[in-house]
């Protein structure tokens, strides 16, 4: 799919696009590197029983200091070892996370969503395009071209399995928004701590990026464009 095709696709929001996907009222839900657990939370106010997945303790610790919302919790494990029982969820989310996975790790991580997930449960991929404003800022301390291409083929590969049907792709634009140049280092850092050499290395043209390609939105914070692509499958 082209650049200029994805930038072109209708602005949505991430919630709005998970909510109409997966109709979540009712399921058992797992978000697979919840980060700081703001979907989970979607998911819980909407009626899911969900759990956040996350390794990193930084993003834990944000996670369960945010206001707790019935029905969401938070717990400490890696994609590759679910610690839960075969058969047990009815949708698993990879929102943002499968391309921070290792490479070799990633097939694995399929493979757990789908022991886990109850027959005609559901898996709800959505990663980040390698193009966009937000790409062209980030892609001077950690170029996630190759990482992120790789993990769109281990989707492709899952879907062309008899394990899975392969119901949708699609792709939509959403914009992340921070409050100055200081927010935005946090949260890179915060996502991923290996970044922080690169990060200070090139915080130069870092900065000088970040001004160019951000937009003030209404609430004077700098927002930057990002095409997704979101993948949804159903277990066999």
């Amino acid at each position: 799919m082209k650049a200029g095709v994805t930038m072109t696709a209708p602005q949505r929001r991430h919630r709005d696009v998970l909510v109409e996907k997966t109709v979540p009222t009712g399921k058992s839900a797992l978000d697979i590197g919840c980060g700081d657990g703001g979907l989970v939370r979607v998911l819980a106010g909407e009626g899911a029983l969900a759990v956040g997945l996350e390794v990193s303790e930084a993003q834990l610790r944000k996670a369960r200091a945010a206001e707790a919302v019935p029905g969401a919790g938070y717990l400490a494990g890696q994609a590759e070892h679910l610690p839960f029982p075969d058969r047990h969820l009815d949708l698993v989310i990879f929102f943002n996370s499968l391309h921070h996975i290792a490479r070799y790790k990633m097939d694995l991580a399929i493979e757990e969503a789908a022991r886990v997930l109850k027959p005609e449960g559901l898996l709800y991929v959505a990663e980040p395009l390698a193009e966009g404003p937000n790409f062209e800022v980030m892609r001077h301390f950690d170029d996630e071209t190759d990482v992120r291409a790789a993990a769109h083929r281990v989707v492709q590969r899952a879907a062309a399995e008899r394990l899975w049907q392969e119901l949708e792709e699609e792709v939509y634009l959403t914009s992340a928004a921070y409050a100055d140049f200081a927010a935005f280092e946090e949260e890179m850092l915060r996502i991923d701590p290996t970044r922080r050499q690169a990060f200070v290395e090139h915080a130069a043209i870092v900065r000088e990026e970040f001004e160019t390609h951000g937009a003030r939105d209404s609430k004077d914070r700098v927002r930057f464009e990002q095409p997704m692509r979101i993948n949804l499958l159903r277990r066999s």
